[in-house]
């Protein structure tokens, strides 16, 4: 068995207005790990799996398109460790007014 490390962990969350949009991102992510809280998932991955589930997540964005609203988006936050990385499926959050540097 491969060990996990730290670096491994990923946050997933998701803002979607659909209601049908946001199960079939449910269901996907339940394949991949757990719920945290209602719309943050944890994922313990490497680099190749977590560009396995950003793929899977695309294809669910592509096909529902339709579904697709204005704001909603995907955030993926890993690599807690030295390797630190993130993506957004979507549109951008608005987070600049929040950054602190």
């Amino acid at each position: 068995m491969k060990p996990i490390y730290m670096n491994d962990t990923h946050f997933i969350s998701y803002d979607i207005t659909s209601n049908k949009l946001r199960g079939k991102i449910e269901k996907t992510l339940k394949n991949y790990g757990f719920r945290v809280q209602y719309s943050i998932f944890q994922c313990m991955a490497d680099a190749g799996q977590i560009a396995k589930i950003t793929n899977t997540l695309k294809n669910v964005l592509d096909i529902h398109s339709r579904l697709v609203g204005d704001g909603d988006s995907i955030m993926i936050i890993g690599g807690l460790g030295v390797d630190k990385i993130g993506y957004v499926l979507g549109e951008e959050p608005k987070l600049a007014q929040y950054l602190i540097y």
